[in-house]
């Protein structure tokens, strides 16, 4: 082992033959050239046992980590985000909650960490007029530090679980209801900011989804129209993954117009509208007032209307649309089906009556041609007749699926039995005749 300097440092620098065999340069932290040479010492020992097979590397990973400060390994963990290419506002939100829990607790080390410590944090959020959501976000910066920490081997491991730290009861204290805008709140919209060009890039948020962070930083090369697809980068994105949407006919007109408005711009929208400029243009079409600070007014519900709910609006038109909760997910870019159903598909009563409207005309409809709306041919290969009071039963084996089904007599009616066959089986109409009329309940 030997000691050197550098431009870089006053301090000096030991160099020795690692764990792997490899010279390796590495800072002892003192400029004092004996006390420097004493820790280099200790580092060439430890990789000495760790090539001997003495010692775990990972002990002494956890060992030198525990010597730092935590506020060294959150840096560390921010730096491994960006790299990885997180959102910049989630990286700021993760550096001032992170750093607001270590500094109410007055955490030194990874060590003082502890699950009673988080969850006085927690709470004190809530006692301080926060929302529990707020204090949940907290829960999972914290968490995910502390994962990362496990996962690179800064610690073995810790205490922070969903038993030991669980989130707090959102539903209890919901500070945010949003809803969607309804078709006409969509066309009184329209007519009060058309002349301004804001419903533009209104529209666009509800035909495509977009976050406002997503829609402040699109790009005209994100944007597709002779395929018609929208490419949403990782960096700009929520969940920091690359996703494409198709670009329907509303966001194409809206895109178009956003064209000719700022041809010489970047970026599709180069101002987004401010918040207060949006709650302005919602009173303004009398879709909502606003309060003595100037936000939404909630309706008789506790809901109301806000920028992000132009998205919840998006995803409650394709719900209402008929759109699957699988498509949907995917097109609202959720982790989670949960979420999807939880804040996107919002059905108003109109919209559930509608639905049982349309199967009360199904069932008028079916009981005027006299079918039952049944599929028209079942192909059954064998099966074993059982006689109950009033009701005849079939067991129906089918030899391509393997699979069994009880199907009634009812569900058969348009097939005829071919008397007492070796197998019981069951022929289809245009091998037996007349097609047999639905089976009546027996006298007893």
């Amino acid at each position: 082992m030997k000691l050197k300097k550098n431009n870089r440092s006053k301090n000096w620098y030991a160099v020795y033959a690692d764990e792997h065999g490899h010279e390796r340069e590495r800072t002892t932290g003192t400029s004092i050239k004996k006390l420097a040479a004493e820790i280099g010492a200790k580092f060439e020992t430890d990789a000495l046992k760790v090539r001997t097979g003495l010692v775990d590397p990972a002990q002494l990973a956890h060992r030198d980590a525990a010597r730092l400060p935590i506020l060294e390994h959150v840096a560390d963990y921010l730096e491994w985000c960006r790299k990885d290419g997180q959102n910049a506002d989630g990286l700021r939100t993760k550096d001032v909650q992170i750093r607001a829990f270590i500094t109410e607790h007055e955490c030194q080390s990874l060590r003082d960490v502890v699950p009673a410590a988080l969850m006085r944090f927690m709470h004190g959020i809530v006692k301080r007029g926060r929302a529990p959501r707020t204090a949940n976000l907290h829960r999972m910066n914290v968490l995910a530090f502390m994962n990362w920490c496990k996962d690179y081997r800064r610690i073995s491991s810790h205490d922070l679980t969903r038993r030991t730290v669980p989130k707090l009861d959102e539903a209890q204290d919901c500070r945010r209801k949003r809803r969607a805008l309804t078709e006409t709140e969509r066309e009184r919209l329209r007519m009060a900011t058309l002349s301004s060009g804001r419903w533009w890039t209104y529209l666009v948020v509800m035909s495509t989804g977009l976050r406002r962070n997503e829609i402040a930083h699109l790009r005209w090369t994100d944007v597709d129209l002779e395929t018609d697809e929208l490419h949403v980068r990782a960096s700009i994105s929520k969940n920091g993954q690359e996703a494409t949407l198709p670009i329907m006919p509303d966001a194409r007109e809206a895109f178009e117009a956003l064209r000719r408005l700022n041809p010489a711009s970047a970026l599709v929208v180069p101002f987004v509208p401010t918040v207060e400029t949006f709650y302005r243009d919602l009173e303004n079409a009398g879709i909502q007032s606003r309060t003595a600070s100037g936000a939404g007014a909630p309706n008789a519900n506790g809901e109301r209307v806000d920028f992000h709910a132009l998205r919840t609006t998006c995803g409650t038109t394709l719900a209402n649309a008929g759109v699957s909760t699988m498509h949907l997910k995917r097109l609202m870019r959720h982790a989670s089906i949960a979420t999807t159903d939880k804040h996107y598909a919002k059905l108003r009563t109109t919209d559930l009556r509608s639905e049982l409207e349309r199967v009360n005309e199904r069932s008028i409809q079916l009981a005027a041609t006299g079918t039952d709306g049944l599929p028209p041919k079942l192909h059954p290969t064998t099966a074993t007749n059982r006689v109950f009071q009033g009701t005849t039963r079939s067991k129906v084996t089918s030899r391509n699926t393997r699979r069994t089904a009880s199907v009634s007599a009812y569900e058969i009616g348009n097939y005829v039995h071919s008397g007492t066959t070796g197998n019981n089986e069951v022929q289809h109409p245009s091998k037996a005749g007349p097609v047999a009329q639905r089976p009546r309940a027996v006298d007893s």
